[in-house]
């Protein structure tokens, strides 16, 4: 009740007057975001400073690159090619007031990335025109150390960028990351990653060395680029974006390292790649002197003997392609995937033999169309072994007022892709099915409210026989912004699912597990540059019939910056309380720029936080951030004064252009 107290005195006692910064958006997506997402955007917010410094042509961009701002949806998309195809290209931005679907807001929101080119030049040598230099260093410290045992680094993570873009069409980009407890020795840092990209003036071909993310259809077979999970961003269902791009996360296993070419024509694009990427496994012997891997390591970590030994245990070679055509009324695409490895992977099951593969294949179709207020998706796709798996949806438009957002999903039992991410709950090779709606309402000008319910069945088939696993989840969320300078938003959620339960290795039956969460959050302005931010979050966790686990959150922010200067600083201050891990409760943290945290949070501990933006001249920018914690739940159990714990993190990026020749 404290914390319920505190906000509404805070939210009755605050003046309100400025606008919504950017980046604030990723605060209403954090119940849709996943470890994958997160370390994609920082990725994204890369592309999109890239775009500030060379703005993209919207009178000769693509469906897929316009997909890939990330800043239009479907229908605006589709609105302005159709325009543009009839009437021919923009010469001034008015133009976008006759285009169906766009408001001047719209227009004020993209501008900063895109521009109104004229007819494309001719293509220059490579290397030759301007070109512009991005260098960045970041140094991350925690004053707790390295929680593992064995660690052969020290206690600072590491990060180096280097990137270049010319005026010809060449980027090149090189990566270089030491995580806390990894050694930096004579071989340099623990993850390199690096590419160079070419693309044809007029955008009918590209090249791309090194390495680089694969988007196909809806993620079916392969998908290793931004996503989201289901909840209250309407437009979270669809996949979308280039299918081939150059890598630039900090992920350290989904992507690929090769070579891929393709091109496009007004009807036609194609991308073909090739790929030789080693990856960290646990390499296993069994009895019978087979070896062999069961699951490759996505952490990234190599900071013990025994994680170095598993790092490039296994080569993975993947070779692929895709084919697509533009319609008049949409888009269809055939694409091709197959993943080979160097040792066998298997998979143990109740029997005595284990299932052992060299070798995932797919091949899926996956198709789009809009017409009017209506858009609709699909990929229908099967595996090497013949299993079938296909997801739809569709996103409609009532009228000013109402839109509405359709999922189903359909896979197999037993499916395998090479790289997919398809909104699916169940567990590689569990059979689904499932179907999510929503539907938004805008109630007047100032307030909406989202409502949506995800259903869903997994079937899975060990020895003891076929389970059926049933799950749930449903929630709305309420959204009050009286101008375009404050927010308020009521978000509530439930999720219900049925869950396997052992003891010693015996099955002990299905066990239901219900979660419910509501949040409070506000964001207000007090004046042009000075905003506040304020938030209560409660959870609630039952397991079967056992004594439910609790948890709740609140902090409050202030932030400084604005428009009329580029210094900023944000100072955060939370209290975290919870019955365990199961209560656990997520909260997205400002970070030094382009670096991106959603962690959860459990026990009960205060944790806060300053962070500040420092201009060091026309091409330099400094980042500071120091966050300090002290946990409470500890001092209460061993009666022992728990130490307050920090963490320090420093960036530099230095900009410099170079004028053409």
């Amino acid at each position: 009740m404290k914390g319920w107290f505190l906000f509404l005195l805070l939210v009755l006692f605050t003046s309100v007057s400025a606008q919504l910064s950017e980046g604030d958006d990723r605060l209403l997506i954090e119940e849709e975001i996943s470890e994958k997402s997160a370390a994609e955007m920082e990725a994204q917010s890369l592309r999109l400073e890239q775009y500030l410094r060379r703005p993209m042509d919207l009178n000769h961009a693509s469906y897929q690159e316009l997909e890939e701002l990330g800043l239009l949806s479907v229908f605006q998309i589709d609105a302005w090619i159709r325009y543009r195809t009839r009437f021919g290209v923009a010469e001034s931005w008015y133009v976008f007031q006759a285009v169906p679907g766009w408001t001047q807001a719209i227009v004020e929101r993209i501008k900063p990335y895109c521009k109104l080119g004229g007819r494309r030049q001719a293509l220059n040598r490579l290397f030759s025109g301007s070109a512009d230099h991005f260098l960045l260093s970041r140094l991350s410290w925690r004053s707790v150390g390295v929680p593992v045992s064995g660690a052969l680094g020290g206690n600072t993570h590491r990060l180096w960028r280097y990137k270049v873009q010319t005026e010809s069409g060449v980027t090149a980009g090189i990566l270089m990351e030491n995580d806390a407890g990894e050694r930096l020795g004579k071989k340099g840092p623990d993850f390199v990653s690096s590419f160079l990209h070419w693309k044809k003036a007029d955008g009918k071909l590209y090249l791309l060395l090194g390495d680089f993310s694969v988007q196909f259809g809806q993620g079916l077979i392969c998908w290793q680029g931004m996503s989201f999970g289901m909840g209250s961003d309407l437009v979270a269902i669809k996949r979308q974006g280039l299918a081939v791009r150059p890598y630039q996360s900090v992920g350290e296993s989904r992507f690929m390292r090769g070579l891929a070419v393709g091109g496009a024509s007004t009807d036609w694009s194609w991308d073909v790649f090739v790929s030789r990427n080693p990856q960290t496994a646990t390499v296993y012997k069994t009895d019978d002197e087979r070896v062999g891997f069961r699951q490759l390591d996505a952490s990234g970590y190599h900071r013990t003997h025994g994680e170095v030994a598993k790092k490039n245990a296994v080569d993975e070679y993947t070779l692929g392609g895709s084919l697509r055509r533009v319609y008049g009324w949409g888009r269809a695409g055939l694409n091709l995937a197959t993943r080979t490895w160097s040792i066998p992977k298997f998979t143990p099951t109740e029997s005595p033999d284990s299932v052992w593969d060299r070798r995932v294949s797919n091949a899926s179709v996956d198709v789009s169309f809009t017409r009017g207020r209506l858009h609709g998706f699909s990929e229908w796709a099967i595996d090497g072994k013949g299993k079938f798996a296909a997801v739809g949806g569709a996103l409609l438009v009532i009228d000013r007022r109402i839109d509405i957002s359709l999922h189903a999903r359909m896979i197999g039992s037993g499916f395998q892709s090479v790289d997919g991410d398809a909104l699916q709950r169940s567990t590689s090779g569990a059979g689904e099915k499932g179907f999510y709606a929503q539907l938004r309402f805008r109630i007047n000008d100032r307030n909406s409210l989202d409502v949506y319910t995800d259903r869903y069945m997994i079937q899975e088939f060990p020895a003891s026989g076929p389970t059926q696993l049933m799950g749930s989840m449903q929630g709305w969320r309420w959204q009050f912004q009286p101008d375009k300078k404050n927010l308020i938003y009521v978000r509530f959620q439930s999720v219900q699912r049925d869950q396997e339960g052992y003891s010693d290795g015996i099955m002990l039956g299905v066990r239901r597990k219900n979660q419910y969460n509501i949040r409070l959050h506000g964001q207000f302005f007090i004046n042009e540059s000075s905003r506040l931010q304020i938030r209560y979050e409660n959870v609630l966790f039952r397991s079967g019939n056992s004594w439910p686990e609790k948890g709740f959150l609140t902090y409050l922010e202030w932030g400084y910056g604005g428009a009329a200067t580029s210094f900023r600083a944000d100072l955060r201050l939370m209290w975290v309380s919870t019955d365990g891990w199961d209560a656990r409760v997520y909260a997205y943290e400002r970070d030094v720029m382009y670096k991106v945290g959603f962690p959860a949070f459990s026990g009960t501990k205060w944790r806060g936080y300053a962070n500040f933006s420092i201009p060091a001249g026309k091409k330099t920018m400094i980042w500071l951030r120091i966050a300090i914690y002290k946990s409470i739940e500890l001092q209460s159990v061993t009666g022992i004064n728990s130490p307050i714990r920090s963490e320090l993190t420093a960036q530099i990026r230095y900009q410099w252009s170079r004028g053409g020749r």
